[in-house]
């Protein structure tokens, strides 16, 4: 109840307003979104100050991810650099704002069905961007959208489309049910074209696991494996290009995937001299460039004397965590993402055991592609990426408890910005 009473005060009705912003900017501006996180923390603050009342945050969650800043801190302190490495953790804190703002000032289902649309629309025009992208460059170009890279636009559409999907099916969406599923099928189609080869496997990945966890849709899951593997199988045969990005999988000497063994490679070497407290957040560009890379590597930096421009991360999300951090970076990383992981699958339960949207699931598919392709590309220490998947993660986290609040917390009337009209 004291969750939905300041939801009710100007502060709620405000910070509504930003995670809209922040909803809609997730897809197409990493600056516009770094400014609605900031205005969100800005506004618990000037709550707290003028309520003399502190946000009932989670306190589980609160505490494993000061465990992990404070971990990175005492890292970044040891590191060549002190002040950029305690910087770069002030830039991760930064990124997973989202989780907490959602959790404490969404509440009402009216709330979740605007930021989802908002979601959407962000989306969308992404996608539009990078499908003419293709119509300008050809469909053997990998378009980037309004993310910097093919590889940031496949992260964002393996978050998206289990997003989209979950949401068409609820009924509070109503008119926008089949649009938002039209959304995540063109998200599926365009992931294919960005030939990102560990997003593919992150999506096959993440389909087994909904297999698994859902034995009333293996019928359509099985048509629609069937239907993408017609789909795949077509462009396959038609393009070459496509052909051998999908052969050179599992090829070692392709120059790509010889280069990332090289980064991998380096990232255990960087750990077995820093095994304790590692070289800091975002040491390894700096080290592996200067020290560790080896003299078959083709990919080098643009100018010899600048280490920064070349590769910044080993292209493995626990790797980097492993080589910056030691193995106490180690350890923060598995606590964070495993105590994550560990409430998404009791909310999935809950939600199962009282046949409940099952709102987990969806968390848990965001989860795990991110973390898949987070196999053979570091993708949750970027900005866009990662602001995205902690906003997701909060608002999974915040509709679980959304279900388990009295009645009113759901109507439009208790709505901070609801009106009368009926979508």
């Amino acid at each position: 109840m004291e969750q939905i009473l300041i939801n009710n005060t100007i502060y709620g009705r405000w910070m509504y307003r930003i995670l809209l912003g922040l909803a809609f900017a997730s897809n197409i501006s990493t600056g516009a979104s770094s400014i609605f996180a900031a205005a969100g923390l800005l506004l618990v603050l000037i709550q707290s100050v003028r309520t003399r009342i502190s946000p009932p945050v989670d306190s589980g969650l609160a505490a494993t991810v000061l465990i992990y800043l404070g971990i990175w801190v005492i890292c970044g302190l040891t590191s060549r650099e002190a002040s950029t490495s305690v910087a770069a953790v002030g830039g991760a804190a930064h990124r997973i704002l989202p989780l907490f703002l959602t959790m404490l000032y969404v509440h009402h289902k009216e709330q979740m069905r605007a930021i989802i649309l908002a979601f959407a629309a962000s989306v969308c025009i992404n996608d539009i961007t990078a499908f003419a992208q293709l119509g300008i460059h050809g469909m053997e170009s990998r378009p980037t959208g309004l993310v910097h890279s093919p590889t940031f636009l496949a992260s964002h559409l393996l978050m998206a489309i289990p997003v989209l999907c979950f949401f068409s099916q609820q009924s509070y969406m109503r008119h926008f049910q089949r649009p938002l599923l039209a959304l995540a099928l063109l998200s599926g189609v365009l992931l294919l074209l960005t030939q990102t080869r560990g997003a593919w496997l992150a999506a096959a990945g993440t389909s087994a696991l909904l297999f698994a966890l859902t034995p009333q849709l293996r019928r359509v899951l099985l048509a629609a494996a069937l239907i993408g593997t017609l789909l795949l199988s077509a462009v396959i045969l038609f393009s070459p290009t496509y052909s051998s990005r999908l052969i050179s999988i599992s090829d070692t000497g392709y120059a790509s995937n010889q280069e990332r063994i090289y980064m991998w490679q380096a990232a255990l070497d960087i750990f077995r001299d820093h095994p304790i407290l590692g070289v800091g957040m975002d040491e390894y560009g700096y080290y592996y460039n200067t020290a560790y890379i080896p003299d078959a590597a083709r990919e080098r930096p643009r100018d010899p004397d600048d280490p920064s421009t070349g590769h910044g991360h080993p292209h493995n999300n626990f790797l980097k965590h492993l080589s910056e951090g030691g193995i106490f970076g180690a350890v923060a990383f598995l606590l964070l993402h495993g105590y994550l992981f560990y409430r998404l699958y009791q909310q999935f339960h809950e939600e199962r055991r009282q046949r409940t949207p099952a709102y987990a699931l969806m968390g848990i598919l965001v989860f795990a592609g991110i973390h898949l392709e987070g196999l053979t590309d570091t993708n949750i220490n970027q900005l866009s990426i990662a602001r995205e998947y902690w906003l997701l993660m909060g608002l999974t986290l915040a509709s679980g408890a959304m279900e388990h609040l009295p009645h009113t917390a759901c109507t439009e009337k208790s709505s901070p910005e609801s009106s009368s009209h009926e979508y």
